[in-house]
């Protein structure tokens, strides 16, 4: 074996319930808002609105059809 064994990092979510505004999350954290499941994608303090801080998010699961 030349290259011997490789270790990989694992994907490792945070989960960290609804949403709050004021509010440090971190890359990996996960939050609900409104029914869906959002996997944070940048390091960020929260503002008073989820949208204004929408594109900090990616949509990971979701009950809408």
């Amino acid at each position: 074996d030349i290259m011997g064994r490789l270790k990989f990092p694992q994907l490792q979510l945070n989960p960290r319930g609804a949403w709050s505004p004021q509010t440090e999350y971190a890359f990996y954290d996960v939050c609900l808002f409104n029914g869906k499941s959002y996997l944070c994608n940048t390091a960020h303090q929260s503002a008073e609105s989820f949208e204004e801080h929408s594109r900090q998010w990616d949509v990971i699961f979701s009950t809408e059809a």
